[in-house]
Parts: structure tokens; sequence; C-alpha cells
């Protein structure tokens, strides 16, 4: 028990001095998106088990006001939290909180998920994922920080000089097929297209965002791993985003990675495994022909998880 506390105690420290010492980005990138799972697709919260996250990134740096955005996620197995893990784990229920805070410019963006996922068996090792999430979403508008393009929308140049606070709720599902070595996903968010709202409504609609995410894990030999994974987004105000990650864990210990944003990014990643403690680090290199990202970025990732004596089937997702 003793330990424990330490470990969280460690780990808590860390996620204060990354939350409070990052700024963050606009759209809801992340380098290490196999580390949000949960958060983009509710089918595939508690994939790793019991866990508690933290996710902090610095875009842009070196630029005034540049964007900033932390992540914090618990995700429960729930026959891991009774104490009945099955053999079979991620085939019965998990549940997941995350807390999401994004600013850029004038707009303060909080996002609050609450999600549930289910799995079925199709084989003895394939096992198919639903989820759904219930989100509460939270805009603040600096009136005083607007700049000319912002200005000349009439839906917000009412707020020039003054203060705006909206809320929003909806609704996201997904699916998803998980195998010891691979996991493939789709997942929807805002069905309702942010038209449950309260407040100061200065945004009518929020068109849907699909996202198609995969990856995959083998051993090479008894000392070294190799993993990749691939995210999609699409929204039809925005430019699809495609992603992908390549990394090689050692002696399940000390990964190293590597990933591009195709025409916005390459990124370079190291990580170390500890017994219960994970911890991360990404640099992110803006393109030299990208106008998109203006400065480098930096992204952190720590993680804690709840039952370390748990055996989990699928424990190469974790990394």
């Amino acid at each position: 028990m003793k330990r424990s506390l330490i470990k969280i105690t460690i780990l808590g420290v860390f996620l204060l001095l990354v939350i409070f010492t990052t700024k963050g980005q606009n759209r809801k990138y992340h380098s290490q998106f196999n580390a949000v799972r949960g958060y983009t697709n509710p089918a595939l919260v508690g994939l790793e088990g019991s866990l508690i996250r933290g996710v902090a990134r610095n875009q842009w740096v070196g630029f005034n006001g540049a964007p900033t955005s932390y992540l914090f996620l618990t995700e429960i197995d729930l026959p891991e939290f009774f104490g009945k893990p099955d053999s079979l784990p991620n085939t019965k229920n998990a549940i997941g909180i995350s807390i999401l805070h994004d600013k850029i410019g004038a707009f303060n963006d909080t996002e609050i998920n609450a999600s549930y996922a289910v799995g079925i068996n199709l084989s003895q090792e394939l096992i198919l994922r639903l989820g759904a999430t219930f989100q509460y979403n939270t805009v603040n508008l600096d009136g005083n920080k607007l700049n000319t393009q912002q200005v000349g929308d009439p839906k917000i140049n009412q707020y020039v000089g003054s203060f705006a606070s909206m809320q929003i709720y909806d609704f996201n599902l997904g699916a998803g097929l998980v195998h010891p070595n691979f996991y493939l996903g789709y997942s929807i968010h805002h069905l309702n297209k942010g038209r449950f709202n309260a407040g100061d409504v200065f945004v009518t609609s929020i068109p849907f965002s699909h996202f198609v995410q995969s990856g995959f894990r083998f051993d090479l030999n008894d000392d070294m791993k190799i993993g990749g994974d691939f995210l999609l987004q699409e929204q039809v105000d925005l430019p699809v985003g495609v992603e992908f990650n390549i990394k090689t864990l050692f002696k399940d210990k000390i990964w190293v990675g590597m990933g591009h944003r195709i025409d916005y990014s390459n990124n370079f990643q190291l990580g170390v495994l500890l017994s219960d403690i994970n911890f991360s680090y990404t640099y992110e290199i803006p393109r030299n022909r990208t106008f998109r990202l203006p400065n480098t970025t930096h992204e952190f990732v720590a993680s804690f998880r709840l039952f370390s004596n748990s055996i989990r089937k699928y424990p190469v997702f974790s990394w």
C-alpha cells in the first residue's frame, strides 16, 4: 500500500507540472493518439485495463497565446475493480471518465466525457467491442481576445469587449475489433450536432466528426517488440487528418518511436515502462512546407495502472 501511495504521489506531481507548464493546440490532436483511444472511441475504453492517465501538450512553442491542451482520463475494467478478472478481459464491462481542456485565442473549451464499453466474444481471441459516451462541453468566450476574422462573424461579434459562456450536451458512439495482435475501431462524435445547449449560444451546429483508428503489436524476439498505430479524422469543415506512429519496445522497459501527420509534422517519441507507472515524451517538428504549424510541439504522457497484480490478455497495447 505504501509503495502504491508513493507512486500515485509521484504521478500526481508529474501531472500537475505538465498541466500547469504547458501551452496547447487548436484542433484536438495528440501525437501519441494511441494513449487516448478511450477518449477518441468509447468502445476502446478499458482496452489496457484499469488506469489513470494524463496528457499535456505544448504547441507552437515561443508564440504568445499559443494553444494549450491537457487531458485527464480514468478507465476502469469492472471485473478488475470488483476483484474478479476473468480469463478473457476486455469482454466484460468497462467505464471511463475523461476531462479535456483546450484553449486557443478567445476560446476556452472544457469537455467532460462519461463512457461505457462492453465486449462480445466472436472467437477465442477476437472480440467485438461497443461503446457510448455522454459529453458535456462548456465553451467560454473572451470578447477582448477576438481576432479580426472572428469579429466579422455575426454570431460572435456581439460579444466584442465582453464575455460569453455556452454549454453543449452531446453523444458519441464507437465500435471496435480487438485481437491480441491488433485492433481496429470506428467512432462518430457529436451525434446530436450540439443542438442540446444552454447559455450564450454562439455555436448553432457542430458537424459530425468521424474517427478510424487501428494498431498492431508483435514480438521480433524475446527482447524486442514492434508496434504501429494509425488514425484518420474527418469533419466536413476541416481538412482530413491522417497520422501514424511506429514504435520499438526493448526488454519491456524502454520504447522509442517516430510518427508523421500528413501535411503537418513529424515527431519523435521516447517512453519508459515501470511496473505500474509509465512516462513518455514526444517532440513534434512542423514540416518545412507547411504553414499550419508555426513552431515545435512538446507532449507529455503519464499513466498509472490501478491493479498491478492483474493478468491482462492485451498488455501490449499499453505502449
